[in-house]
This record gives C-alpha cells, structure tokens and sequence, in this order.
C-alpha cells in the first residue's frame, strides 16, 4: 500500500562523499535524489524477492508490487535466474 507518508533523512559527509563518487561514475546528469532512488529500489527488489521466497508473501503481492520497480529493473528481475 502507498501512502503520501514522506521521510527525510540527514545524511553525514562520509555518505554525502560517496554519493558524488556515484555520480562521476555515471555517464548522465544524475542528482542525488537519484541516486537514492536507484538505492532504494535495490533494496526493495531484494526485499520482494526474500519475501516470495520465504513464502511470506503471496504471488498477488509480489506481482503488484514488482510493478512500482522501473521497467528496466522488472526486466533484470525477471531474466535473472538465482
């Protein structure tokens, strides 16, 4: 479920540091909004994926929610085979 609940967090000079060595080793124009986002869709691809494997899911949910992950990463999802 989706809700308008916002979070925002502080991030220290040593997290702020490594951002924009993400950023260098990215070929676009990417802002560290971003770049976080890109984080956190990781984070949750892997999250679905150790909720559907350990049954703690259903395959409604996984489906449903697999669908708020960019195209380009549903696909990545679906090709990889572990």
């Amino acid at each position: 479920m989706i809700t308008d609940e916002k979070i925002s967090i502080i991030l220290n000079q040593e997290d702020c540091y490594k951002i924009k060595v993400m950023q260098k080793a990215i070929s676009d124009i990417t802002t560290p909004e971003q770049i976080m986002g890109g984080l956190i869709d990781g984070g949750f691809a892997t999250a679905l994926k150790t909720l559907y494997a350990d049954g703690l899911i259903t395959d409604v949910d996984y489906c449903d929610d697999l669908k708020l992950l960019p195209e380009w990463f549903r696909k990545a999802i679906k090709n990889k085979k572990s």
